[in-house]
């Protein structure tokens, strides 16, 4: 069974996309797109053998001479596979995966697991470490009205009637005439919580983000008497709607207007025959402020893991000495790969 690189115009990776649950984050254009902010080269590993079908998108980042380390896509790039695969065809596919990554010369792999589409983490515990990370928070859109409001916490229930009060309106914003408001929010809020610089993307990358998706990326809009109070880019994918960036002003803090943002958000998804909304974790998969706000909206939790690979051990460790030396420290343990800890 053999395993190949392949970039993201080749034809097959969009072609092998269909009949295969995914989320935007295996689109050939979405990868292509998040070469930019990981600052690497996007391609896909993909196994097919006439029948079932594997593919791991990934962004390829230089690291010394010709070797390359690789990283999941921004969110939730993990493998997925043919419905009804066997365990044979799957363990004989994460095998040549690896044997590919070493014949790319890939020193490490760091892999984002999708907390809803990999169920099943067996194919990847037998090679590398399977590591898990925080709770996420999704709403099942399948349920009632009734159910998700029921489901909804009382504080938050209390905001949201009360920001219905005070003239707060939320909406789609079809045509994207909104997009500087929603940049300030982003902003402002990205500057509250001291984000890493990773965080604050340049202008055009969300309107590249649009044309990458497609008609898949909405803009939802929190307004009051025409003053945007608060606003979120959600995407929507095989009936899996992902909370990807949002924002709250200053000014509306006390409003909390992302409350309303995220009501009208599951009921607009839900009219459209959305069945999942998931909204994430903390900030960094902690269990922190934000994950405590977003619980507020349902009780069914996922959990996102990580598959974490050292395919060139020898490589790998060069790496790390360097990066020890660089900082007159050994890397705290817990960054993968260790070499690329923040300072």
């Amino acid at each position: 069974m053999r395993c190949d690189w392949i970039a993201p115009e080749a034809p097959q990776w969009a072609k092998l996309l269909d009949g295969i649950p995914h989320d935007v984050y295996h689109l050939p254009s979405y990868a292509q797109l998040a070469q930019r902010t990981e600052g690497g080269r996007a391609g896909a590993f993909i196994v097919d053998d006439g029948g079932s079908r594997f593919l791991v998108p990934l962004i390829l980042r230089p690291t010394r001479g010709d070797a390359v380390d690789a990283v999941s896509p921004y969110g939730y790039a993990s493998p997925i596979w043919s419905s009804g695969a066997s365990p044979e065809f799957l363990g004989g596919a994460v095998a040549a995966f690896v044997d590919a990554l070493r014949r790319e010369r890939v020193v490490s792999a760091f892999i984002r697991l999708h907390p809803i589409l990999t169920s099943d983490l067996a194919p990847f515990q037998s090679t590398g470490d399977v590591i898990a990370g925080a709770e996420t928070v999704y709403l099942d859109l399948t349920d009632s009205t009734e159910a998700l409001w029921k489901d909804t916490r009382e504080n938050h229930r209390r905001s949201i009637r009360r920001a219905e009060r005070a003239g707060f309106v939320a909406r789609c914003d079809a045509e994207w005439e909104r997009l500087d408001e929603f940049l300030i929010a982003y902003r402002e809020t990205m500057t509250r919580v001291q984000a890493a610089a990773y965080y604050f993307f340049p202008d055009d990358y969300y309107t590249a983000l649009r044309d990458a998706l497609r008609g898949r990326l909405y803009l939802l809009l929190v307004e009051q008497r025409d003053r945007v109070a608060a606003a979120g880019l959600f995407t929507e994918c095989s009936g899996i709607v992902q909370y990807h960036l949002g924002g709250t002003r200053d000014d509306f803090l006390t409003e909390a207007p992302m409350k309303t943002l995220f009501h009208f958000a599951r009921s607009w998804f839900k009219d459209r025959g959305a069945r999942l909304l998931h909204l994430g974790g903390g900030v960094g998969s902690r269990d922190d402020s934000l994950f405590h706000f977003k619980a507020g909206f349902s009780s069914k939790r996922a959990r996102f893991h990580s598959w974490q690979l050292i395919t060139a051990p020898e490589v790998y460790g060069e790496l790390v000495a360097d990066w020890s030396r660089e900082h007159g420290r050994s890397p705290g343990g817990t960054f993968f790969p260790a070499y690329r800890e923040p300072r």
